[in-house]
């Protein structure tokens, strides 16, 4: 080995055997590369079976407030060996980047239905009114509909959130409610931003609690069934490796009383 490495591993004398400086770098070195091979060969193991790995996913606020902080704990906890890397929907378009394999995992409003996706409901939230808190609506407990006819309404941009603001429109219809759009907003705190200015009401889901600004509160609405829209899940149908299986147990049992 000395003729090999070309350095004195060993000082010998007639009582007496001991490394060098040179021999205890090469032992301590030689150590961590069998040490490093033992947990290669067992993490490969564990990836095999869906429990080591890497997922990446593209997130959105909703999903930020109401599903990362419970999964990232749960995954800590459950697959200490899978490292989740989380990109935003405002950096990354979520479907495409899901077909184009940059990530692995998308969570969106609902519904997705997508032929080459599968696509599963993780959460549901209820839409709030929010309202200025000088507004007359503020002064009640809950909001009933009618309440909202012909009222100025900040509205989400349907280029920017299809999903939600279809299911805003579909509960307008359904309640027979006409509202007055004043403004237009491409993001959730956009609208929160011009409701503070008192530009008018909006309709939201119940994740901005988390994230109002001051002068700004919510009512729930007296409506029966309670209007709500959903967070799903969507992930490639054609491939689908074992740590996704894991992946979505974990997450269903650490969201399951999210909602």
């Amino acid at each position: 080995l000395e003729d090999e490495v070309g350095v004195r591993l060993l000082e010998r004398s007639k009582r007496h055997v001991r490394l060098t400086s040179a021999g205890s770098v090469l032992l301590r070195e030689v150590r961590d590369i069998l040490n490093r091979v033992d947990y290669a060969v067992r993490i490969s193991a564990k990836a095999a079976s869906g429990h080591a790995g890497e997922i990446a996913l593209c997130s959105f606020p909703g999903a930020d407030v109401k599903i990362l902080p419970r999964l990232r704990p749960a995954l800590a906890k459950e697959l200490p060996d899978v490292r989740l890397v989380v990109h935003s929907r405002y950096v990354l378009e979520p479907l495409a980047s899901l077909r184009a394999g940059i990530v692995d995992v998308v969570f969106t409003r609902g519904p997705v239905s997508e032929p080459d996706l599968v696509s599963e409901e993780v959460l549901r939230e209820r839409l709030v009114v929010v309202v200025p808190a000088h507004d007359r609506l503020a002064r009640l407990k809950t909001v009933v509909p009618k309440r909202l006819d012909n009222l100025p309404t900040v509205a989400i941009s349907r280029t920017a959130a299809r999903n939600l603001h279809d299911e805003v429109a579909a509960f307008y219809q359904q309640t027979k409610v006409t509202v007055q759009p004043v403004q237009t907003a491409d993001t959730v705190l956009g609208s929160l931003s011009m409701v503070a200015a008192g530009l008018g009401f909006a309709l939201l889901p119940d994740y901005v609690l988390s994230m109002l600004p001051d002068g700004v509160v919510t009512r729930p609405l007296d409506w029966d069934p309670e209007p709500t829209v959903t967070i799903v899940m969507s992930y490639r149908r054609q491939d689908q490796p074992p740590i996704l299986r894991v992946f979505r147990e974990v997450l269903r049992a650490s969201v399951g009383t999210a909602d």
